[in-house]
């Protein structure tokens, strides 16, 4: 009877997780949940400061549970060229993109989270070129809520 109760307690656990889950096992998206990018319109010179504005927003009517980074902060960015290509992080993008190990926290309905996170300061510095970032939010017990891709121009850098 001993080895019957680990057996059990995964089961369980497991049965827990597929509820949260669509016929075929894969997880359910979160719905009304919103993650949005927002990339500078003009060419930005390289080793320059890029800003990309974060946004995540709560419109349904139920609360959700995230996992903090600082706050709310467990968001992964994608940059990539046009060959697609992904281009590397830097050490502290690795390091603030990496989630929590902290317990989640609730996002209530209409809590939203804005930041502004500077790419210059994520990635290593690419070639001149078009790139996209792509994101997306980690979300317990869904599938990850992505945002749109956006597009963004790096030019080279000018001697002054």
């Amino acid at each position: 009877m001993r080895l019957n109760a680990p057996i059990i307690l995964v089961t369980a656990i497991c049965v827990g997780f597929n509820a949260l889950s669509a016929g075929d096992g894969v997880p359910v998206s979160p719905t009304g949940l919103e993650f949005v990018l927002t990339a500078p319109k003009d060419p930005v010179e390289i080793g320059q400061t890029a800003l990309v504005h974060v946004h995540l927003e709560n419109r349904s009517g139920r609360s959700y549970e995230i996992r903090p980074a600082g706050t709310y902060k467990a968001f992964h960015l994608t940059l990539r060229g046009a060959d697609g290509r992904v281009v590397p992080y830097k050490e502290r993008g690795h390091l603030m993109l990496g989630g929590s190990v902290f317990g989640p926290e609730e996002f209530p309905p209409g809590a939203a989270f804005d930041d502004d996170e500077d790419l210059s300061k994520l990635f290593v510095p690419p070639a001149p070129g078009i790139y996209t970032i792509s994101g997306f939010r980690d979300v317990e017990g869904y599938a990850p809520v992505e945002a749109q891709p956006v597009m963004i121009i790096f030019r080279a850098a000018t001697h002054r």
